[in-house]
């Protein structure tokens, strides 16, 4: 008898800085990318998983933050691979978006 186990490999994940703010940090899920100028991009993240739907935490040093927070429900487990989450603003809230790299 012969058991194949499948099993997903990691995947990479990084953020892009569009809103035009510099942030002392970004969190996306529980992973921490630290400071994050506008306009940047960071460096990629191994993560085991990456998901339709994500929640995104934002400071900046003068205390100010931004929250995109995932509610719950249905999130898709997306194919392994390199992604990167794209953060903007749009009406004074945060906006995030995801391309595959």
């Amino acid at each position: 008898m012969l058991l194949v186990g499948c099993s997903r490999q990691p995947s990479q994940i990084r953020v892009r800085n569009l809103t035009g703010r510099d942030f002392s940090n970004v969190t996306v899920m529980t992973n921490s990318f630290g400071p994050v100028k506008a306009g940047a991009s960071t460096e990629y993240l191994t993560v085991p998983a990456v998901f339709e739907e994500v929640s995104v935490y934002t400071s900046q040093a003068d205390g100010y933050f931004m929250n995109h927070r995932f509610m719950g429900g249905a999130n898709s487990q997306l194919a392994s691979g390199r992604y990167t989450y794209i953060l903007k603003f749009a009406k004074d809230e945060l906006e995030i978006s995801r391309q595959k790299d």
